[in-house]
């Protein structure tokens, strides 16, 4: 039996678009999921930091560390909610974003203060 290397190679390519589809899917699911997971670590931070007393010298660069990660849990969900494989991009461009310098300043100003944020 003669196989027509015509058909086959299609046949080949339509393997390659399901594969490609197939992959897009996965790590499209997988980024949503991802960032998800990254909003609820900032979320469940900024609740953590509101159970906490802070000493009045610094409850306000305090509030200003959970507001900041109450932002950065949002601009996660933002990313999640596109739900494509282009997440990754707007994760890097969320590096210098206002979240992300508020975060920054807010636990910069409690470490000049002597206390030791973990990164």
């Amino acid at each position: 039996m003669m196989i027509d290397p015509d058909y086959q190679a299609a046949l080949l390519a339509l393997e390659s678009v399901r594969s490609r589809t197939v992959t897009t899917f996965w790590l499209s699911f997988a980024t949503r999921r991802l960032f998800k997971s990254y909003a609820g670590r900032c979320r469940r931070a900024a609740t953590t930091l509101d159970r906490i007393r802070p000493p009045l010298s610094v409850a306000r660069e305090h509030a200003a560390l959970a507001d900041a990660m109450r932002d950065l849990a949002s601009a996660f969900d933002r990313i999640a909610a596109r739900g494509d494989i282009r997440g990754f991009d707007r994760f890097r461009l969320l590096r210098d974003a206002p979240e992300v310098e508020s975060a920054k300043a807010a636990s910069e100003a409690l470490q000049a203060r002597g206390y030791k944020i973990p990164t």
